[in-house]
């Protein structure tokens, strides 16, 4: 039986390049963004408020990445019936919001936030 594991994780380096993309991104779209990166325990690793960014985006952002180390799985994998729910129990910690990123590897989770008019669509 083993007791303990392996596990991999983003350096300072990597946090600050994908910081740095999701920066370049939102530029790339003309619209600010609040941009949280966690590790896969839901431990802050960056974030960036762009300048012009709604500052209640922070708190959607932070919650989407929460979301996704959570479960493991971008933040709309949470049933929609569910989400409000999930929600309330969690003090807005736990959402069903769109647009989050994460590794292959969940290692760590980035989630960006705008306001809903102006969000980037994401392919």
């Amino acid at each position: 039986m083993e007791f303990t594991a392996c596990t991999r994780f983003p350096t300072h380096h990597a946090t600050l390049e994908m910081l740095g993309a999701a920066v370049e991104m939102a530029e790339t779209v003309g619209q600010p963004q609040c941009i949280v990166i966690v590790d896969a325990s839901g431990e802050l690793l960056g974030e960036v408020r762009m300048t012009g960014a709604k500052f209640l985006s922070r708190r959607s952002a932070w919650a989407k990445a929460l979301t996704a180390a959570s479960t493991g799985a971008p933040s709309t994998a949470v049933p929609e019936a569910v989400r409000p729910h999930i929600a309330v129990a969690t003090g807005g910690d736990v959402t069903g919001s769109p647009v989050v990123c994460r590794s292959g590897l969940r290692a760590c989770c980035l989630a960006v936030s705008a306001s809903d008019s102006a969000r980037p669509s994401r392919t």
